[in-house]
């Protein structure tokens, strides 16, 4: 049996006054929409909340390409991801035998308080760390190994749920209209045939204005819209541990 507590749907608001160019309304046509971008894209290249932001995303992914390159490793394939080759190859040497991506939003779980996701390292020895990125005063990400706080923790059983995920997305396809239903149907399809990653970024929900929870058609399936995310969240596990 999963443990569904541990993943609990989360939404952010990204609506960022710093983003908006406040002379851009007396503007119009093709200048107006230039002068907009152009603050845009100067906002992005001095903002730092912006570049913590964007390193805090490439963190993720990064903890994520390391426990796909990892798992392939452990199995006898090349080890692909050169950027942590490197730390690959010391764990190697500690007798690294099993590594699991952990990732907790909301509750409390394995890891210390501060951290809600992160690479778990199982060794020959039975000891058992994790590792998590951290962004300089440069905004370059390093890896950083900390204790867990429950040193007996066991990995949850996971398992395809494909077609658990695209019934989900076929009856919030019949709810939704325009393009929100078209997404999900396609998604649905994606997770039938298999492929999870698909699935999953077809049926991003989104956050703030525009997003699916802005729509009038949410309103009717709060709950169902619930099961989604934590059913993509549960496929995004599976397709990242169980390579």
């Amino acid at each position: 049996m999963r443990d569904d507590n541990i993943l609990n749907p989360w939404y952010a608001i990204n609506d960022d006054p710093a983003q908006y160019d406040t002379f851009s309304c007396r503007l119009s046509g093709a200048e107006g929409v230039e002068r907009s971008n152009a603050s845009y894209r100067a906002s992005q290249l001095t903002d730092p909340s912006y570049r913590k932001a964007k390193a805090s995303f490439e963190g993720t992914d990064w903890l994520r390409a390391i426990t796909r390159a990892t798992r392939l490793a452990l199995k006898g394939q090349v080890y692909p991801d050169e950027k942590s080759r490197k730390w690959y190859e010391q764990q190697k040497k500690r007798g690294l035998c099993d590594i699991y991506y952990y990732y907790d939003q909301w509750t409390s779980g394995p890891l210390q308080q501060e951290d809600r996701q992160g690479v778990i390292c199982w060794y020959k020895d039975k000891s058992i760390r994790y590792f998590v990125f951290a962004i300089d005063d440069q905004y370059a990400l390093s890896l950083v190994e900390k204790e867990m706080l429950d040193k007996r923790y066991q990995k949850p059983e996971l398992f395809d749920n494909s077609e658990r995920l695209a019934e989900v997305l076929t009856e919030l396809s019949k709810s939704a209209g325009g393009s929100w239903g078209v997404n999900f149907l396609q998604a649905a399809q994606k997770a039938r045939n298999g492929d999870l990653a698909s699935a999953i970024n077809l049926s991003q929900t989104g956050s703030g204005i525009g997003s699916w929870y802005d729509t009038p058609f949410f309103e009717s399936v709060k709950d169902l819209t619930d099961t989604l995310v934590q059913e993509r969240h549960w496929a995004l596990l599976y397709l990242i541990n169980c390579c």
